[in-house]
């Protein structure tokens, strides 16, 4: 064989053996394999394709001033004792102080509860919202501020034949900050809200970029749905409304009503899916999942990889802890009717 062939077949079987090696040509041995360009995200899908949601373009928009309350009741009639953080009376409602770890009622406390149960009417209706700081274990903190609140709830209960709803955070939403006392002291609280929907109050209290509202059959009962329709949300919000199955999606909002089952971690699902990145969603259900399409590791899964928190309203569920962890996990905050 001449020098020429020979230099043939050493080029052509050196050239195989690289194309063939574990190593990348110009990998400089790393292993790895350069990726030529980044993997682009997902698009956005359509959620309306869904067969549960509807995208709704015919909803309220704007702030209301909030119907007057309480009028009778003032920041004068606050009982100021040395030692306790001093309550206090905003926008006709009542935030009631505690101690560390203590649901106890103080003598101040129950002088002030006294004095603005007698402003309320025998009607009134009530939602008795309790939190934690954040020293303590998530669950502890959940069951303190339940404790308080039911506290609050069992004093004022004689003084209206109305509606007494209440609600624990527990240490969600309170200050991390170690140094700072009042700031802690404040995350220590019952607040009384009289005379407000608890779908509007949830709402109100859970501000988004994109809304899922249950439109399912039992959100009929009790006002809830009426609540809905009648709620401000911001005007550059997106609102779905989900249901098995789905009315007409170019019906608006005040002409809709409630029925069929539940599609909530499917419908969840699908809303995530067309959304963009670093927006904010806000879910309100009454019931649990009739579907079993998806999971809530799907959810907080897809939530997390879109970097979208979710915020929970749960009104009388089942299973509170599945949407307080899809909350939690998410970054999200939830509103739990106890």
């Amino acid at each position: 064989m001449n020098n020429a062939v020979k230099q043939t077949l050493i080029g052509g079987l050196s050239a195989l053996l690289v194309a063939c090696s574990d190593e990348p040509v110009g990998s400089g041995g790393s292993g790895s394999y350069p990726v030529p360009h980044p993997i682009p995200a997902p698009a956005p899908v359509d959620a309306t394709q869904s067969p549960y949601i509807c995208k709704i373009n015919g909803f309220q928009t704007g702030k209301k001033a909030p119907a007057p309350v309480q009028r009778t009741f003032t920041p004068a009639d606050i009982t100021h004792v040395q030692g306790h953080y001093p309550n206090e009376i905003h926008d006709g409602v009542l935030s009631i102080f505690f101690s560390t770890n203590s649901w106890k009622l103080m003598s101040e406390d129950t002088d002030d509860l006294r004095k603005f149960g007698r402003t309320l009417d025998s009607r009134s209706s009530l939602i008795i919202e309790g939190r934690a700081d954040y020293r303590g274990s998530e669950q502890n903190n959940e069951q303190l501020g339940r404790n308080r609140a039911e506290g609050v709830a069992d004093f004022l209960q004689s003084y209206t034949r109305g509606s007494v709803d209440f609600v624990s955070y527990g240490e969600k939403d309170s200050s991390q900050d170690t140094d700072d006392r009042v700031k802690m002291q404040r995350d220590r609280v019952v607040r009384i809200v009289p005379n407000r929907g608890l779908v509007s109050r949830a709402l109100e209290v859970s501000p988004a970029d994109v809304y899922l509202i249950d439109q399912s059959g039992s959100m009929g009962e009790g006002g809830k749905w009426k609540q809905v329709q009648e709620f401000s949300f911001p005007s550059a919000a997106d609102v779905y409304t989900f249901e098995s199955p789905k009315q007409n999606c170019a019906t608006p909002l005040s002409q809709r009503s409630p029925g069929g089952g539940t599609p909530l971690y499917r419908s969840l699902f699908d809303v995530l899916s067309s959304m963009s990145g670093s927006q904010t969603l806000t879910v309100l259900t009454d019931g649990d999942d009739t579907d079993g399409g998806k999971t809530p590791a799907d959810i907080i899964a897809l939530a997390n990889r879109k970097d979208v928190p979710i915020n929970v309203i749960g009104l009388g569920v089942h299973s509170p802890a599945v949407l307080e962890q899809i909350a939690s996990q998410t970054g999200g905050q939830a509103y739990i009717q106890q």
